[in-house]
Formats: C-alpha cells, structure tokens, sequence
C-alpha cells in the first residue's frame, strides 16, 4: 500500500510512470495479443492521472499552509509591538489625571529633598522661658492631619479664564498641589508630635504655635517658607500658579503682616 505522504505519493507516481513507460515499449510487440497486458496499461494509465491528481492536490494545500503560517507570524509579531506601546504608554499615564486617588487618599511620588531655606521668623531660643510658653500651649495647636488636596480635573482647569491661567500648564497646577500637600504633611507631622522631637523640630513647633491666631483657629494652613522647603523656588510664576489653585477652591489665602497664609479647604461633595 503506498504512503499517504508526499515523499510516499511521489514515489508511487514514478514507480506507476516507468511502468507505464514499460508497457508502452511492449504494447506495439503485445498488441492484439494479450489483452491482460493491455487492460493492466490502461489501469495504471488511469492511476497515474489519479495520482497527479492528489499530487497537485497535495502541493497545492501545502502551498496554503505556508501562506496562512506566514500570516499568523505577521499578525504575532503586530500584536507584541502593540503590547509593547501599550506598556510604554502605561509608564507615561500622569499620577495627576481623574482617578489617580486610591479611598480619597492622594496618591503621589515624594516631593524631591531640596536644602532648606533659612527658617521662617527664626528668633533665638536660648531662653528657657520661651521653650515652656510653647510646651504649656501646645494644646491649642491641631491635633489632626491636614485634609489631602485633590488634584484640578480638566475640566477645571478649562474654567480658568485666560488671563490668571496665561501659559500655565494643568499638569503644573497638579504639581503645585503635590508640593502644598507635602508642606502640609511635614508641617503637621511636627505638630501633632509631642515627645522626641529634636531641638530643630522644638524651634520649627514654636515659629507654627507662633502664627496661629482667631482667624485660623481650627484650620490648617502652610506658609510661603513651609512651601520653600519642598520646592525648589517659589517665585512669581508659582505664586501664579497658587493663584489658579486659589480659584478653583482648594486653598484660601489669608494675610498676616508680610506671612501669606494659605489655607487648606476641605474636599467637599462638589468639589
């Protein structure tokens, strides 16, 4: 029985062809005189044309195959560069856009490390007296965190008029907010702490105890020094900045002599 395979089909078909090859070499010697030989030369005649048959059949099904692998290769290979822009695409989404907070908390890179500046309203402590003011009210300092600042969505942003937003970028007033939001955090971090704090930290606790006042009583706030030390200037540019974030409600700005303060407004259902 002949192999149902290319090499096994070819074989058969040369086999079949130099048989038929014979047979013509006998059949003008044979003619009219063996009728098996003649009926044998016409059986083999009508497989050879069976067998060409399959055969291109068979070629012509390989030649498919090849075709659709080729496909199949080109479409894996658009579907990893796909993928591959994708990942690429994911890495560069901005922290800032709508849905970037996880339960209402905001979610952000540190602020970089910058050197401090000198601090705000530094005074000599080297009187006793003025340490123990500070410690015997420190209960009038807050003893909560600061509410997180939620970033300005687009469509915030867009209701800026153009005159206050000039050539500010949105993702310049989100950045701005990452930096009122660390203030904040360090800020309170050293006032709600009563126990272990380094003579740094007794300083900076007193200057904060210092500028609270009836108007921010109950209200947390950071000043353009608090600001200073998480960004690496602050200077008109970012003031105007402060001044779009002002705008769309998420600080208040009240004034002290020559200290800016800057209120945190809580986030609120409209918000």
């Amino acid at each position: 029985m002949v192999r149902m395979d290319l090499p096994g089909l070819v074989g058969g078909y040369v086999d079949k062809v130099n048989g038929l090859s014979n047979l013509a070499d006998l059949r003008e010697v044979l003619q009219d005189e063996d009728d098996t030989l003649i009926n044998e030369y016409g059986t083999l005649a009508k497989n050879s044309v069976r067998l060409s048959t399959t055969f291109k059949e068979y070629r012509e099904e390989g030649a498919k195959a090849v075709d659709l692998n080729n496909q199949l290769q080109a479409l894996m290979g658009k579907m990893a560069a796909i993928n591959s822009e994708l990942d690429a695409l994911t890495d560069k989404v901005p922290k800032y856009l709508p849905g970037s907070h996880s339960n209402g908390e905001l979610v952000s890179e540190p602020s970089p490390v910058v050197s401090a500046p000198k601090q705000q309203g530094k005074k000599s402590l080297a009187s006793g007296k003025k340490l123990a003011s500070g410690e015997a009210t420190k209960s009038k300092l807050k003893q909560f965190a600061p509410p997180v600042l939620p970033y300005l969505t687009a469509q915030e942003f867009s209701t800026v008029p153009k005159y206050m937003k000039g050539r500010i970028l949105y993702s310049e007033a989100n950045k701005a907010i990452d930096v009122l939001n660390q203030a904040a955090s360090e800020k309170y971090k050293i006032v709600n702490k009563s126990k272990g704090l380094s003579e740094q930290q007794r300083r900076k606790k007193i200057d904060y105890l210092e500028l609270e006042s009836k108007d921010t009583e109950n209200l947390q706030f950071v000043t353009d020094m608090d600001i200073a030390e998480q960004s690496s200037k602050v200077d008109k540019h970012f003031l105007s900045v402060l001044t779009i974030i002002r705008h769309c409600g998420r600080i208040r700005q009240l004034r002290a002599g020559k200290i800016t303060k800057y209120v945190l407004l809580p986030v609120t259902a409209n918000t």
